[in-house]
Formats: C-alpha cells, sequence, structure tokens
C-alpha cells in the first residue's frame, strides 16, 4: 500500500471508489437545484461548474482507485457508467433547455449514442462477450472532450470564447461519440 493507506490503515480504503460513485449520484439532484436558483443569487454559473467539476473527477478517480489498488465490485461497476450517464444527460437536457439548438443537437446525438452502447454492452453481457465492448481510447477521448464541453457550458454565458469553446467541444464529443460507438 501506498503512504496514504499505511498512514491510515483504519480507513476503509477498500470502500472509497464505491463511495466517490455515490457522491457523484448525491451530486445529480443538487446539480438541478443550482442550476435552477435565480441567478442573482450567489454566482450560480460558478458554483454548477465547480460541482459538474468535482462530480466529473470522482468519475476518473474511482476507476482509477479501484484498478489500481484492485479493488473492483460488481456493484461498482455497474453504478459507475450509471452515475456517468446520469449526470451528463442531466446536464445535456438543462442546458439545452438554455441554450436552444447549440447544445440541443449535439446533446441528442450523445444520449442517443449512450442509450445505444448501453444495450449493446447488456445484451453482450447476456451472451457472456462483455469484453467485446470494453471502452476503448476513442470512448475516452468522448468523455474527456464532454466534460470539458459542459464544465465550460454549464460555466460561461454567449458569446463568450468560453461559450463558444465549450460548444465546439461538445460537436466534436458528438463525432467521437458516433465514432466510438
Amino acid at each position: 500500500p501506498g503512504l496514504l493507506r499505511r498512514l491510515l490503515p483504519s480507513f476503509p480504503w477498500h470502500t472509497l471508489p464505491d463511495s466517490l460513485t455515490y457522491l457523484r449520484c448525491m451530486a445529480i439532484p443538487l446539480l438541478v437545484v443550482l442550476f435552477y436558483i435565480p441567478k442573482e443569487i450567489a454566482n450560480r454559473n460558478v458554483w454548477v461548474s465547480l460541482l459538474f467539476a468535482g462530480a466529473s473527477i470522482t468519475d476518473w478517480a474511482d476507476g482509477y482507485l479501484a484498478r489500481r489498488w484492485d479493488i473492483t465490485s460488481a456493484f461498482g461497476a455497474f453504478l459507475d457508467p450509471v452515475a456517468d450517464k446520469v449526470l451528463v444527460s442531466a446536464t445535456l437536457v438543462m442546458l439545452s433547455a438554455r441554450f436552444g439548438v447549440d447544445v440541443a443537437v449535439p446533446a441528442a446525438v450523445i444520449v442517443c449514442r449512450e442509450v445505444g452502447v448501453s444495450a449493446l454492452r447488456e445484451w453482450m453481457a447476456a451472451r457472456g462477450a462483455r469484453d467485446a465492448v470494453a471502452v476503448g481510447f476513442s470512448g475516452k477521448l468522448k468523455t474527456a472532450c464532454q466534460m470539458a464541453a459542459l464544465f465550460l457550458l454549464t460555466w460561461a454565458r454567449p458569446p463568450s470564447l468560453a461559450y463558444r469553446s465549450g460548444v465546439a467541444l461538445l460537436d466534436l464529443s458528438a463525432l467521437l461519440a458516433v465514432y466510438s460507438g
């Protein structure tokens, strides 16, 4: 074990990846509430974007720690992609309502791809071949672009450079979604 695990041996390290996934699940309703509070209250965009960024980081961290420490769980393997898809889908829906076609079209492509790939994974799992649809590099790149795009879009407003960059990254995410799907 690493230094931190040696210093705190009584901490339940084996549950940390799943706990990070639970935190991401709990962040989703909070994200929705923050997104819709009146914009005059406490820089709503900053809080929404920071919460989204934190939740996105847990998506990376839980998988990294589970693989690095070899403490994967069947429930974690199920819940992690569900939490990721719900976080992204909820954010895409809210941003589509706010920004219209700039976000709605790539959002539709991304959500349709996610549903299709999830269905394919379930079908392949039922056939005993789940590994045939493992996540590849293009899927990981799609996720990184998508998370960066959604961070920018929750923070920025049109016609800023950050907003245009977020839309461009979201368009790229949609293309990568089609390619990786």
